[in-house]
């Protein structure tokens, strides 16, 4: 491997890290907060629809009975059924922990 190479490869990573935090810094915190908050809702407001009239009804239940490993069942079925809402609620804690840095 070229010292070439190793410096492109390294360029590359500095101008990304580099553009991404210019991008942050020009949104700016509030819209930032913002923009995580309402990611954050869109992945928690569908999970709750999903409990209250969706395939988690029998979910809730369970957990209202105290059955908690059918209940646990029922959470990682919606994971793996909506993998991109509970990717939505995780980006937007992400986003709102980095906006109150």
């Amino acid at each position: 491997m070229s010292p070439r190479f190793c410096s492109r490869r390294t360029h590359s990573a500095v101008m990304r890290s580099t553009l991404s935090s210019r991008v942050f810094e020009a949104v700016g915190s509030r819209s930032r907060e913002f923009l995580g908050g309402v990611v954050g809702c869109v992945g928690l407001l569908h999970f709750v629809a999903w409990v209250s009239v969706g395939d988690g009804v029998g979910s809730r239940a369970a957990l209202e009975a105290g059955d908690l490993a059918l209940a646990g069942t029922g959470l990682v079925g919606y994971a793996s059924a909506h993998p991109a809402y509970v990717l939505a609620f995780v980006a937007g804690i992400a986003v709102l922990l980095s906006a109150r840095q």
